[in-house]
Parts: C-alpha cells; structure tokens; sequence
C-alpha cells in the first residue's frame, strides 16, 4: 500500500500545476511551485488512509524545510527589492543630477556660442584695424604731416614776403623810370630852347656889331651892357635841373611814406647815371 501511496497519476500532477499556475499570481519561481507540489502532496497523505504517521511527518518535515528556504528568499527578494529601490532612487537623484548637468551644459554650451560669436567679431574687427594700421603706415605720421605743412606755410610766407619786395621795388623802378622819361623830355626841351637862344645870341650879336659900325659910342655902351645881362641870366639847363629835383623830391616824399624814409631825403640809389649830374647841378 505504501508503495501505491507514491504513485501519482499524470493527470493529478497536471491538474496540480494548472492550479497554482492559475492561484499564484508569481513569474515562474520553482520554490513557489514546489512548495505548493509538496503541500498537496502534505495533504493527500493526510487524507489517505493507507499513509503512514512517519511518511506524513516526513512530508510535514519537507514543508517545513520549504517553507524555511521560501522564508529565506522572501528576505533575499526582500533585502532585492529594498535594493532595488535604494538603487532606484540613486538613480532617480543620478538621473536628476544628470539633468542639471545637462541644463547647464546646455547654458554653458549657450554661453559659449555667444562669446565665440563675439570672439570672431572681435577676431574680424582686428584683422580689419591692421589692416587699415597697414594702409596708415604707408602715410607719414600726423607730427610729420604738421612739420611738412608748417614748412610751405613758411615758404609760403617768405614767397609771399619776397613777391611783395619784388611788387614794391618794380613800383619804385616804374616811378623812377617815369621820372627819367620826364627829365629826359625836360632835358631835350632845355636843350633846344639852349639851341635856340644861341641861335638868337648869334643873330643878336651879328646884329649889334653890324648896328656898332652906325650908332654912336653911347648906344654901343648900351648894347655892352645889355650883352653883359644877358650874359649873367641863369641857362635854361639850370631850371630843369630844378624842375627834376622838385620832381624827384614829390617822388621821394610819397616813397617815404611808404618806406618810412624821411621827407626832404632824395634817394638817388637806383637812379640811372644819365640824370644823376641834374641832381648834382
């Protein structure tokens, strides 16, 4: 009897696993099922008459010993899950952490751009200002500039002074010329007038020696006399000279008004040498 009590028929053991495939709500644990395959097996000794005290203490031992070992890997799943949900939550404050991170990655990321924008402008803005210091190096410097412009203002000012010189000193030579042009016109004036009072001092004297020959001693003293008058008037080359030194004087009281000179001083630098002896007569 013992021997056919050990003896399970296929369709018990199926019905079996159907049952706590359908009761246990479990993913496949072996010590789930075994301990329930051997809680039945418990019960179906109790229940038979022909099982032994010893053989149902025997599977009462087997329970046990499973339910001990069940125990055992409610606190491993246990100590697991606990695990799980410490590791869970050093993930979820990593995951987190990880999020900062990325945010300010992605600020730090933001910043960048705009201070590489700005450090290629700035990159621009120099390759543009040597090029431009490039192009001002080729001129002179503003101090040099200053120099070269003071200069031809300089010369500027001393051509300027020198043109006046020239306009003054070819006034003065246009006056002294006209000057000439008068005295020689006086001059060629007092010369035929001087001509022409020989020619009368000649015809005079041809007449009075012919009238000597008829009138008498008296009137020959008197023809004497007026020869010797005649004889002590100043020539007419006397009152031209006068005439070209009150001339030059006019000349020299308007060129000391504009040389400074004093009035009265007739100036005779610059004077051709063919009127210099009526200023000295």
């Amino acid at each position: 009897m013992g021997d056919r009590s050990k003896i399970r028929e296929p369709s018990k053991e199926l019905e079996d696993t159907a049952a706590i495939r359908n009761r246990l709500v479990v993913v496949n644990d072996r010590r789930v099922t075994t301990l329930t395959a051997k809680f039945f097996a418990f019960i179906r000794a109790a229940e038979s008459d022909t099982t032994t005290l010893d053989e149902v203490e025997l599977v009462e031992g087997q329970i046990q010993k499973e339910f001990d070992l069940f125990d055992i890997s409610l606190d491993k799943l246990r100590a697991t899950a606990d695990a799980n949900g410490r590791e869970l939550q050093q993930y979820h404050s990593l995951h987190l952490q990880r999020e900062g991170q990325i945010a300010r990655a992605k600020e730090e990321l933001v910043r960048l751009k705009t201070e590489l924008e700005h450090e290629k402008r700035r990159r621009n803005h120099k390759e543009e200002y040597e090029a431009i210091a490039k192009i001002i190096n080729q001129y002179p410097s503003r101090a040099d500039t200053q120099r070269q412009l003071q200069a031809l203002e300089d010369d500027l000012a001393s051509l300027a002074d020198a043109k006046q010189q020239i306009e003054d000193a070819t006034q003065k030579r246009r006056k002294q010329f006209a000057l000439l042009f008068d005295c020689i016109d006086d001059l060629q004036r007092a010369l035929r007038a001087e001509g022409e009072e020989a020619k009368e001092d000649e015809s005079r004297k041809e007449s009075v020696a012919t009238g000597k020959r008829k009138r008498p001693a008296t009137e020959a003293t008197d023809d004497t006399l007026k020869g010797k008058a005649l004889a002590d008037e100043p020539p007419a080359v006397s009152s031209s000279a006068e005439t070209a030194r009150k001339r030059v004087r006019e000349v020299e009281m308007e060129e000391a008004r504009d040389d400074e000179t004093e009035p009265g001083e007739i100036t005779t630098k610059g004077l051709p040498s063919c009127c210099l002896f009526l200023l000295s007569a």
